[in-house]
């Protein structure tokens, strides 16, 4: 059975007010692209760069009606109805979002899988959500996966230039408060949760979105759709502002480099993994950029040095985006305020949203709790079928299971997950020792994981991805103890790694680091837990 089957229970009254502050309305981003495809249909909606020839194909707003139309009418004709979970697994293309507004045309629900999730994660996800169809990249051959259908999407693009839309015309699509998402996180844990957005809590968060960016050009979001930074970003933000978005599917950062220099791209947004790769490439072989006038962080915290690169090689205006898939948007460093810099804090929380700062710790920290309109509905065990969150616990309430510091100024600063706090006694501030660590001239990568020791205590061991020859244990706390770092704040292990193991949107697999360290995958200097 589809995790969408069941009736959604009644929101509490203080989310309805969202209505009332403009934050919800009564229509979906398909009414905005009717009326974009009726007002200005020649007007560019995605540009999308070609890997082979270089050029930049142009999609207009009425291109991309037609094509959500037709896309639509495949699906009914494969028996696709209101309700239906499709899930699919493809590749960042201008007929992927073409997808995804068809499946809202006809009342579906969106299912995205990453390019990244193995044939065991996709199958669990398949069967734990009820999946009516799958739809597969390329002209793979069509079948069944388990129960599932599989479609392939050159199939279905064929599919849909004979499919008739009279079919559709009492179809009703989705409503504004319909489920029309689920979007897969796992965060750092490993557990594969559903997060079921509404057309509501998308526009809600691309409206905070679109607040922050320039007023004009196209912009560029260089994370995968399947995770809600680009959702926002590159679907419903072109669909609410009327203004392009450069769809960068290139995983050669010197080719992103150059569509983005080509089409004058004013914003780009993306993790710090990929920007730093973005500021290496453009190191080796300068672009003119001066086009851009905007870079955000978001995903993973934004150190020091690599903030300090982007400034220097990219673009001189940086802002951190701190947020999450369950909530959309929390809070943002503007540009425009020189006395918060990107890599020191979260900024300020964004309009909408409000903040709560619980089980505080002696230092002033505590544990983060949001309310906010472009909250998700609920969030699903996919494994299980248990809710783990609905938009009616706590009234609205949705525990982040961030630990934060707010200042006399309300800006925020993250210090770590609640899951990833290492100490006893005393809590480790992980991303101000991973933020010096970043600083040693050895050090290309780092995160810290907590270990448990052989007398039952958890302290921190340092994961370094070196860059040349590796630092020692020895060396790693000197270079922290000359930078004045709290002695309890050193970690007691190092291991050496080739790469990190990272999410979509760039956060480091935590639990995977800890299980290799465990299991002896990972070499570790410095005392480990006998068993």
């Amino acid at each position: 059975m589809s995790l969408t089957a069941e009736p959604l229970p009644e929101l509490p009254t203080s989310r309805l007010s969202h209505y009332e502050q403009g934050w919800w309305r009564r229509e979906t981003f398909l009414d905005d692209l009717r009326a974009l495809a009726r007002d200005a249909p020649d007007s560019p909606a995605y540009l999308e760069g070609d890997a082979v020839g270089g050029e930049t194909q142009v999609i207009s707003f009425g291109r991309l009606a037609e094509e959500t139309e037709r896309l639509a009418a495949a699906l009914w004709e494969r028996g696709t109805r209101p309700g239906d979970v499709v899930a699919y697994q493809l590749p960042d293309s201008w007929q992927n979002v073409a997808l995804w507004l068809a499946c809202g045309r006809i009342g579906a629900v969106v299912a995205s899988l990453g390019m990244t999730a193995g044939v065991r994660e996709r199958d669990l996800i398949l069967d734990g959500i009820g999946a009516a169809l799958f739809v597969a990249a390329g002209d793979r051959a069509e079948g069944r996966i388990g129960t599932v259908p599989v479609a392939a999407m050159a199939g279905l693009l064929s599919q849909a230039e004979t499919a008739s839309s009279s079919s559709l015309d009492h179809v009703p699509g989705l409503g504004p408060d319909d489920i029309c998402q689920m979007l897969f996180t796992s965060g750092t844990t490993g557990r594969i949760k559903a997060v079921m957005h509404t057309p509501n809590s998308l526009y809600a968060a691309a409206r905070s979105m679109t607040a922050l960016l320039p007023a004009d050009g196209p912009t560029s979001c260089l994370i995968p759709l399947t995770s809600a930074f680009s959702l926002t970003f590159n679907v419903a933000a072109p669909l609410v502002t009327g203004r392009p978005t450069v769809l960068l599917p290139l995983p050669d950062p010197g080719r992103c480099l150059d569509l983005i220099a080509r089409n004058r791209v004013t914003c780009v947004a993306s993790n710090p993994a990929r920007l730093n790769t973005l500021l290496q490439a453009q190191r080796r072989r300068p672009r003119d950029l001066s086009g851009l006038r905007q870079i955000v962080s978001g995903g993973a915290a934004l150190s020091g040095p690599i903030a300090d690169g982007i400034r220097t090689v990219l673009c001189p205006a940086v802002a951190n985006l701190y947020g999450m898939t369950e909530s959309g948007v929390i809070a943002w460093t503007s540009p425009s305020d020189p006395a918060v810099r990107a890599e020191n804090s979260a900024g300020h929380p964004v309009p909408g949203i409000r903040l709560q700062l619980r089980e505080r710790h002696a230092s002033g920290a505590g544990c983060l709790h949001v309310q906010g309109p472009a909250m998700c509905r609920s969030m699903i065990d996919v494994r299980t079928g248990e809710t783990l969150w609905d938009g009616t616990a706590d009234e609205g309430w949705y525990d982040t299971g961030d630990v934060v510091q707010q200042d006399e100024q309300g800006r925020l600063r993250f210090l770590s997950r609640v899951a990833d706090r290492i100490g006893w006694g005393f809590m480790i501030p992980i991303a101000e020792v991973e933020d010096e660590l970043l600083g040693h001239p050895a050090v290309a990568e780092v995160t810290l994981v907590g270990i448990v020791d052989a007398e039952g205590l958890e302290s921190a061991c340092a994961v370094i991805v070196p860059d040349g020859n590796p630092p020692s244990l020895d060396e790693v706390n000197a270079f922290l103890r000359a930078r004045n770092m709290t002695e309890g704040y050193l970690p007691a292990r190092l291991a050496i790694a080739s790469a990190l193991p990272r999410t979509a949107t760039g956060k480091v697999r935590k639990a995977e680091l800890r299980e290799q360290i465990l299991s002896g995958g990972l070499a570790v200097e410095g005392p480990m837990r006998t068993t």
